[in-house]
């Protein structure tokens, strides 16, 4: 059996990789944007730095998969139960929800607020909204093994923060459709897209479909694109809900590592319902329904035709008259 000291130090060492990954890239993406960004025409200059964030991230990515994996081996693995793997017993894992959903209502109010002259007021009121919802929800997911909620208002709980960012990545698809510089949107893009696999797939427990391993890599990834994408410049409530969003996926992904535990150690399999063999068919049935087929050797029969038998007398008609005959002759 897995002891919960190592369980636990394990979950730490991987969030503080994902924690130290995320403070460097949101470092080097402030950098960027305070020098190698043009004031004048607000363009990205060349830069070193142009370089450095591209390769920080692919090198995070690179180094939390390799991390991840080592999590599992022939003897460890990832619950695929949702009561399991995101099971959280201690205190502290409600009091640091509730935190992480009062951030998540903050920053849809100030959404609310903040973007009341802008253009796509609409669709930052419908993330706003969601957002809250998805932050009010959180702790009932957290709480949801202990609870014995039904998996499928989970379910719904799970799917608002993955609809809440599908609207946010069409937002930021409007604002900047007509913006050249690419490097003004495209690290918040990679950040949605991140945190909405991330959501996928943790969804996936609740839904029925767990893929364990995807669902703490993607987390991981998600949770340091989330920290990185701070440092772009945005309105505050927006920036209150990705810095949420980074704490859910910390959350999930410490959930899903402490969790691990041995192959002997996983509830049993639901045995399929066995199904009904096929019935033999009588001896009867067979019997009736077996034709004879000729052999090659023997000569098929060729088919006769058999003459009318319309206006012939049949045997008990000639008797009849017979005896009609014999009354007369008497």
């Amino acid at each position: 059996m897995l002891k919960n000291n190592k369980k636990a130090g394990d979950a730490l060492i991987m969030l503080c990789y994902t924690c130290a990954f995320g403070a460097f890239g949101a470092f080097f993406r402030w950098l960027q944007m305070q020098v190698a960004r043009d004031t004048e025409t607000g363009l990205i200059n060349p830069s070193i730095l142009n370089i450095l964030l591209p390769l920080l991230i692919v090198a995070a990515a690179v180094v939390l998969w390799l991390r991840s994996k080592k999590l599992t081996d022939d003897e460890t693995v990832f619950p695929t139960g949702m009561s399991e793997a995101l099971r959280g017993l201690s205190l502290l894992y409600i009091i640091f929800a509730w935190i992480i959903a009062a951030l998540a209502v903050l920053g849809g109010i100030l959404t609310i607020a903040e973007t009341s002259l802008d253009n796509l007021r609409s669709m930052y009121v419908i993330i706003a909204a969601l957002a809250m919802l998805s932050g009010l929800s959180f702790p009932l997911i957290c709480s949801a093994s202990r609870s014995h909620y039904s998996p499928s208002l989970v379910s719904v709980f799970m799917a608002l923060p993955i609809l809440m960012y599908c609207v946010w990545l069409i937002a930021s698809y409007r604002a900047n459709a007509n913006n050249p510089n690419v490097w003004m949107f495209a690290i918040e893009i990679i950040a949605v897209c991140c945190a909405i696999l991330a959501l996928f797939y943790v969804a996936g427990y609740a839904f029925g479909r767990p893929d364990p391993k995807k669902a703490c890599y993607m987390s991981l990834l998600g949770a340091f694109m989330c920290i990185t994408t701070l440092a772009d410049s945005r309105y505050m409530g927006l920036e209150l809900i990705i810095l949420a969003t980074a704490g859910m996926l910390l959350m999930y992904s410490w959930l899903i590592i402490k969790n691990r535990c041995a192959k002997d150690e996983l509830p049993p399999e639901p045995e399929k319902a066995a199904q009904p063999e096929p019935e033999e068919p009588d001896a009867a049935d067979e019997a009736e329904d077996t034709v004879i087929e000729p052999t090659p050797d023997e000569v098929s029969p060729e088919p006769t035709i058999e003459a009318p038998t319309r206006g012939t007398k049949s045997p008990s008609a000639d008797n009849e008259v017979e005896k009609i005959l014999n009354e007369y002759k008497k």
